[in-house]
């Protein structure tokens, strides 16, 4: 592209003036702290780029004053103009502090990014289970990652200039390539996702009305933070220290050791009392592996010597020693970031897969709740660190049951039986297939050609089958709306009333481990409880609730056929190497098994199910370390075995397919390869679990992105304002003497459906006070008189449009 550059702030201002095309806006700053400042101001109109400087410390640069700079980009204030970032609440953030107002229409090429590609990694993804490039070439990462400079040239083949150092001290014509490419490499992945995006009409639709929108708001709670105590941080803290002190103290005097860091932590357990480490708690330290110190593993430990009084003392003493340290670090670091103005300004951001809003610097939505620490008679209360401003009060609005409530409308609403969904999936699956690849439908047909007619078909109990005809069980037990849910759904379980509260906290926990994907043994260890009975209150669930147990496990056979799951709202979640195992004509995967064989083989995968993935092998390679390595061992263009070594994939015996077509277990393909990328499989026991768990999850953030931005109203009327979200949460700041009627209005509001026909009410649960970590609920009484009038509650078959529901949206 042939652009022109100017630094004049006219020809800028009226360039912007005119605008009819999106309007790309970069900034280059100080830092990627929000304190740091504006160096200049890239803006690219059609094929004009604007350069503005403003703060840079050559001496051969020419800086505007701030008044000239803001007059230059007045017109950013028109709500008719399409703007588009990379990263928008980062340089949003840069310049409303200079008295810029942005008022148009924005985009977000990272957020596009993010909801087109969730697992693309980023910095502070683990390095293992990041995707990565087969050749990275010069000077590129060789990770995936949301950076401008990684992805507009793997997507766009657009060549971008790298980092070249403190933009401030710069020399002018480094200075202007540099952001020039960062501009034109924005336009670009811009118009490369709306591409992606428009191909794809629900996903648009929920971009257009749930994500673009909500990046002002987003913007608007970091510059207006919360307000904080300092002094009570520091008391707290002391108590942290003083208690984590004193249980040192007592190890030391007991056991003669100390565990005033990792350490001495680990040379005690790992060198003195010499313990092994569970399997799979390991991490990486300096290039090698040693055991992890996270509360989980040290609490596994305790149980296993349990019989030992001197470990599991000690091991006692260690995890409410680390607890207290956690506790105090995390709390003390609040501090780092309190402002002048007294508040947290922590950075929220529309970035997690599942839709949830993220915080950072500092993470306000991990503050940990009341604690109670190795017996100290007044609990630790970190959120109380945060308080209302003088003159109003904290509010917040929970939404009770919200994953709960998102499972069962989904179960309520799906429209299909098991055998009609996983068919037709098959049906679709194999027509894009056979269009991608016209070859694959002949290789598709080998299947029964290749079956093995020694094998033996193994027989199953017949599995739950999902009928929509019976509706949810779980729905209707949320129509009681003057019962406690929990105590509702126990009783349905039980057959008789949970006879104490540790009763009917296993069936809640039980019905919280199903949203999650739990098994038996996770349901375990959340319960505290051997397999057996973990295993016979699920038992209990699929007796009661059979439908959301074959609802769960039709979604486990979508996501084996498609890899992709999407919230009632229309939020895809893929799992990338999963999806490129069911959706792409050919591919490499590293298949390996436990003490034997290891291969790298190059297959088009036929027909994904429950257990296994039955691939045709085009080639095969030895993958086991030593002078084999990458030896062609199978090539079944060139006569199929190229070698007498004894291989497993050889073996003819008992198998249900004769080669080239195999069977293999989802959780011994390791690693996928496809189109230069290769991604970490994690099998599909956890990818179904993790995909499952963002229909619920995702469904809530949906609902909260709902209620974000239709509150609106509702804030300008009491002067009220939102300062946080938090999963299921909203946290307000309303004036002292509104308080009482913004949760009556809030909960009428707020307790609409949020979409057309949803089938369980929403109820939400009110509670308020000057802290943070002190708020009470309204007493019974006041939560009836508050509770929204019944034609708020949404029922089947009668769908209500919302006042702020997006037009266009369908569902």
């Amino acid at each position: 592209m042939a652009a022109t550059i100017s630094h004049s702030p006219r020809e800028c201002r009226l360039a912007l003036a005119g605008a009819s095309n999106p309007v790309v806006i970069d900034l280059e700053t100080t830092g990627i702290e929000r304190s740091s400042r504006i160096v200049s101001a890239g803006v690219l109109v059609d094929d004009h780029i604007f350069i503005l400087f403003l703060r840079s410390e050559h001496a051969g640069i020419r800086n505007l004053t701030v008044d000239r700079l803001r007059w230059a980009l007045e017109p950013l204030a028109n709500p008719c103009l399409t703007l588009v970032f990379h990263n928008a609440c980062f340089d949003l953030g840069h310049l409303h502090p200079e008295g810029v107002t942005v008022a148009g229409t924005i985009h977000d090429t990272m957020q596009l990014l993010r909801l087109i590609d969730q697992d693309r990694g980023g910095d502070g993804a683990d390095v293992k289970t990041r995707r990565r490039y087969l050749s990275p070439g010069l000077d590129l990462n060789p990770f995936t990652s949301y950076k401008l400079k990684d992805c507009v040239p793997r997507l766009t083949h657009v060549g971008m200039i790298d980092y070249p150092g403190s933009v401030a001290t710069l020399p002018y014509r480094d200075h202007v390539r540099y952001l020039a490419s960062d501009l034109i490499g924005t336009r670009a992945i811009y118009e490369h996702l709306l591409d992606r995006l428009n191909q794809r009409p629900r996903l648009r639709d929920y971009y257009d009305h749930l994500c673009a929108p909500l990046t002002p708001l987003l913007v608007e709670m970091t510059e207006r933070g919360m307000l904080t105590d300092p002094r009570f941080i520091r008391e707290e803290t002391g108590r942290l220290n003083d208690l984590a002190a004193r249980l040192a103290q007592q190890h030391l005097q007991t056991y003669g050791h100390p565990i005033h860091d990792n350490g001495s932590v680990a040379r005690w357990l790992w060198g003195t009392l010499k313990l092994r480490a569970l399997p799979g708690k390991f991490k990486r330290q300096g290039g090698r592996w040693v055991p992890s110190l996270d509360a989980d593993h040290l609490d596994g430990l305790r149980d296993r010597h349990a019989h030992d009084p001197r470990i599991s003392g000690s091991l006692d003493l260690i995890v409410k020693y680390r607890r207290a340290t956690s506790l105090s670090s995390k709390l003390s670091g609040l501090l780092r970031h309190v402002g002048a103005d007294g508040r947290v300004h922590t950075s929220l951001v529309d970035r997690q897969a599942t839709g949830r809003i993220s915080s950072s610097k500092p993470n306000l939505q991990q503050v940990a709740k009341t604690q109670e620490i190795a017996g100290v008679q007044a609990p630790f209360r970190p959120r109380n660190a945060l308080v209302a401003t003088p003159g109003f009060e904290l509010v917040a609005m929970d939404l009770a049951q919200a994953d709960i409530r998102v499972l069962a409308d989904a179960v309520a609403r799906f429209p299909l039986t098991t055998r009609k969904h996983l068919a037709k999936l098959r049906k679709d699956r194999l027509t894009e297939l056979v269009k991608v690849d016209p070859t694959f439908g002949a290789l598709y047909a080998m299947i029964p050609k290749c079956r093995n007619p020694q094998y033996r078909v193994e027989r199953h109990p017949s599995p739950l089958l999902f009928d929509p005809k019976q509706g949810s069980g779980l729905a209707r037990a949320f129509q009681d709306s003057s019962a406690d849910f929990y105590t509702v759904a126990a009783t349905a379980m039980l057959g008789t009333p949970p006879k104490d509260k540790k009763e009917r906290n296993f069936c809640k926990q039980t019905i919280l481990g199903i949203v999650n994907g739990m098994g038996p043994k996770g349901l375990a260890k959340r319960l505290e409880c051997d397999e057996g009975t973990a295993r016979e209150y699920l038992e209990k669930f699929a007796a009661t609730y059979p439908n959301e147990m074959a609802f769960r496990r039709l979604m486990v056979g979508q996501i084996a056929s498609t890899g992709r799951v999407e919230t009632f709202m229309g939020r895809d979640r893929t799992d990338t190497a999963h999806r490129w195992l069911v959706a792409r004509p050919r591919v490499t995967i590293l298949v390996s098994f436990k003490r034997s064989d290891r291969y790298w083989l190059d297959v088009s995968p036929l027909q994904p199910r429950g257990r296994v993935l039955t691939c045709y092998i085009h080639r095969a390679w030895d993958a086991r370390p030593g002078p084999n390595q990458w030896r062609k061992i199978y090539d079944a263009a060139a006569g199929g075995i190229l070698t007498n070594r004894d291989y497993r994939l050889y073996d003819q015996t008992f198998l249900e397919f004769n080669l080239p077509i195999r069977n293999f277990a989802w959780r011994s393909i390791r690693r996928v390869r496809w189109n230069g990328e290769e991604a970490k499989y994690r099998g599909l026991d956890a990818t179904a679990r993790s995909l499952f768990n963002a229909i619920c999850q995702g469904g809530t953030a949906d609902i909260a992105k709902i209620m974000m931005l239709g509150v609106d109203p509702l804030l300008t009327k009491f002067g009220a304002r939102l300062v946080l979200q938090i999963h299921d949460e909203l946290v307000f700041e309303v004036p002292r003497d509104h308080v009482v009627a913004f949760i009556r209005e809030a909960m009428s509001a707020l307790s609409h459906p949020p979409c057309p026909g949803f089938a369980v009410p929403i109820v939400l649960e009110p509670k308020h006070g000057t802290r943070f970590g002190a708020l009470t609920w309204r007493d019974a009484k006041a939560i009836a008189s508050l509770r929204p009038p019944r034609s708020a509650v949404s029922r089947p078959g009668r769908p209500r449009v919302l006042p702020w529901w997006p037009a266009g949206c369908h569902i």
